[in-house]
């Protein structure tokens, strides 16, 4: 806030501030961005073994829903339904 008091200093050299407040805030820019890489890599690692740990296999899906299939025999799907 500009009070009466307020005198301008000519002698400040505002062009080195602006060169270290530039370098500055760079720096955190950077390092922030480094940081929301290796969240974005945790996520999708964490995510990749949710899927892998937690995805059942399709095998106990086809014989529940066609158990008279022998042992020997493949279900066949077709349409997203098994065909006998």
């Amino acid at each position: 806030m500009i009070t009466a008091n307020f005198h301008i200093n000519l002698k400040v050299d505002y062009a080195f501030q602006y060169r270290y407040r530039s370098k500055s805030i760079s720096f955190f820019f950077r390092k922030e961005f480094a940081i929301a890489l290796v969240m974005l890599c945790f996520f999708q690692y964490f995510n990749y073994l949710y899927l892998v740990l937690f995805r059942g296999n399709l095998d106990y899906v086809l014989e529940v829903i066609s158990p008279v299939l022998n042992e020997n025999e493949e279900p066949v799907m077709e349409n997203g339904e098994v065909v006998m």
